[in-house]
């Protein structure tokens, strides 16, 4: 089940799995904090990674301060800004 990615042109990745069980067993455990992730599979030099995204944001700064803020209060630990994915 693809949950539909939220609106906005960019997303802050915070995971990417080699398997959709990891994914998605990360994805649970940030539901639990009241996020609300979504997957989307990508091919990385020809493996299949599933990666893991939360929110949709009109700017990057806008997406970088909630990316710090997610970090600040540890629910999560990194993360990247990058375009929104369909």
């Amino acid at each position: 089940a693809h949950r539909s990615a939220p609106l906005g042109k960019f997303t802050l990745q915070i995971g990417a799995h080699p398997t959709m069980n990891d994914a998605k067993s990360q994805a649970e455990s940030l539901e639990a904090l009241g996020l609300k992730p979504f997957l989307r599979p990508a091919d990385v030099k020809g493996k299949k990674w599933y990666r893991v995204y939360v929110g949709g944001y009109e700017t990057k700064d806008a997406a970088e301060t909630t990316g710090n803020r997610y970090v600040s209060q540890h629910m999560v630990d990194a993360f990247i800004v990058s375009k929104m994915v369909q």
